[in-house]
């Protein structure tokens, strides 16, 4: 018990610290005068965590109070003296006294959490300011609509499924809009941050771990308007989130049950490595890096298209009706049926039901090939969304690429059949 109440409050010592170097070394590069520094700071979370462990609350409220007297005071003075009107450095003092406590607590995961945050909003503190000038009315509208609908719209809906057909889960449907929504914020700030070419690869790419779906939906809609020129990166963009759709269904279902990995590692492998290999032809191809996006040629005027992903969560609640409605009246022999309706916007949800039906009920051979018309009707998706959707410059290259990687993926998997 002692040791654990040692390690406890020396942790939060240690938190207490890093914050406090973080603030000491900042007076030192503006030749400023603070009155906390790395000591100040370390005291403070070290009184945090020994009230804490010490478990008498009274004292930690005393203790808190006092922590707060004493950096009113400071403030006073320094702002008497200075002509100063910031508090960052008094507020942090309060944070720290809570990260004190938290470690106190046994709450190391937490209190980390927190000093890694603070310590992050501190340091950056020309990189905050920049950015504050740079953004423009409507992007900081964008970021608006995109909190509101993910942290205050998201977390009030049911996480259950309702509806006659007991098949809707309006949390999961609204995540889907959320996660539309998201990525195409994030390739907008990729693009702002580190250009167009590259923000539009790195925003493909990660969106493709999560949802190579939502990723084409949104990339398509921004080719429509974008000039011929600029149409490489989108492209690449298309096809990388496609190829890391592949890698990570293969991994989800190879968790579930390993068995599988024998069946699929190497369609799979092609299908992510014909797209991945060909997106990189594209991206090295007829593409620049100095686009503007407050040049209106170039069509990105709406960061966050949120009635764009509305409209795609009705089309994903719409095709899991009909995938039910077929499991109902058709039965498993239709199984491979509904593994081709459902992977039409999801290969998530049919690729690990598969997988876990593969351990008892079903051969892995089905389940395998249930997996690759699934990824199958979701790439022949994906060509609609781009021809119905987007510029078209892309379609006959985008199409063309994923009709080469499925009849690659049907000419491997046709061997099981046979």
């Amino acid at each position: 018990m002692n040791l654990s109440v040692i390690l406890a409050a020396g942790y939060g010592l240690l938190l207490g610290s890093l914050v406090g170097i973080e603030r000491e070394k900042r007076n030192f590069e503006e030749n400023a005068t603070n009155f906390a520094g790395v000591r100040t700071y370390s005291l403070i979370s070290f009184l945090g965590a020994v009230l804490s462990v010490i478990g008498v609350d009274a004292l930690t409220f005393i203790g808190f109070i006092g922590v707060t007297a004493v950096m009113l005071a400071a403030y006073f003075v320094s702002n008497r003296n200075h002509d100063t009107i910031g508090v960052t450095s008094e507020i942090a003092v309060l944070i720290v006294f809570l990260i004190g406590y938290l470690a106190g607590q046994s709450e190391f995961v937490l209190a980390s959490i927190i000093t890694a945050m603070l310590v992050s909003i501190l340091a950056l503190k020309e990189y905050i300011h920049e950015f504050t000038k740079k953004i423009t009315r409507k992007e900081l509208e964008s970021i608006l609509k995109l909190i509101i609908i993910s942290v205050v719209v998201l977390p009030l809906l049911p996480d259950e499924v309702v509806g006659p057909f007991g098949i809707i889960n309006p949390y999961d449907i609204w995540l889907l809009v959320v996660l539309i929504a998201g990525i195409s914020a994030l390739s907008y700030l990729g693009i702002r941050l580190i250009g167009y070419k590259r923000g539009v690869g790195l925003a493909g790419f990660l969106g493709g771990l999560v949802s190579s779906t939502a990723v084409t939906l949104s990339f398509s809609k921004l080719s429509k308007d974008l000039p011929k020129k600029a149409l490489s990166p989108i492209l690449f963009g298309l096809l990388i989130s496609s190829s890391a759709m592949y890698l990570r269904v293969l991994l989800e279902v190879s968790v579930v049950n390993l068995g599988l990995f024998k069946w699929l590692a190497i369609p799979m492998t092609v299908g992510a490595l014909v797209l991945g290999v060909f997106g990189f032809y594209f991206y090295n191809k007829n593409s620049e890096d100095n686009y503007s996006l407050k040049d209106a040629d170039y069509g990105i005027n709406n960061p966050v298209d949120i009635l764009s992903a509305m409209k795609f969560g009705g089309i994903f609640a719409l095709v899991l009706i009909l995938v039910s409605l077929s499991n109902q009246y058709f039965g498993q022999e239709a199984l491979l049926i509904a593994s081709s309706l459902s992977g039409m916007v999801d290969t998530d949800a049919i690729s690990l039901t598969l997988a876990s039906l593969s351990k008892s009920e079903i051969t892995e051979r089905l389940a395998a090939t249930g997996v690759v018309l699934a990824t199958t009707s979701n790439m022949l998706c994906k060509c609609l969304f781009v021809i119905f959707l987007g510029s078209p410059t892309l379609r006959t290259k985008f199409s063309l690429v994923v009709l080469l990687c499925v009849g690659l993926i049907f000419g491997y998997t046709g061997l099981w059949i046979l």
